[in-house]
């Protein structure tokens, strides 16, 4: 069995091919190196007993939360907005709803 610091060492070697990859490598090599990093992601979250599927359920529903808080804010379609004032926004609602997660 590898000592956790050892996984910690291989997972950052993996992170900065991925990097690598995603940065150099045809759209189809890009799609399998983050099918890779997902993969990676699960293992690691068994590893610590968590549950993968619970952790995207969560993550997906803070997001929603925050966009409906974005959305609320806004006075006029969030298409319409420049990418500064849609991060903005989404810092507002950062504030009013805090960190989520945990939080």
């Amino acid at each position: 069995m590898r000592s956790c610091r050892g996984r910690t060492l291989q997972g950052r070697s993996q992170t900065l091919q991925k990097r690598s990859a995603i940065d150099h490598e045809s759209v189809e090599n890009q799609q399998s190196e983050l099918g890779d990093l997902f993969f990676s992601l699960v293992q690691v979250a068994r590893w610590k007993g968590l549950g993968p599927a619970l952790g995207l359920q969560g993550t997906n529903q803070w997001f929603i939360q925050r966009l409906q808080q974005m959305e609320q804010f806004a006075d006029r379609p969030l298409d319409e907005y420049t990418l500064v004032e849609l991060e903005e926004l989404w810092a507002a609602a950062k504030r009013t709803l805090g960190q989520g997660r945990g939080s």
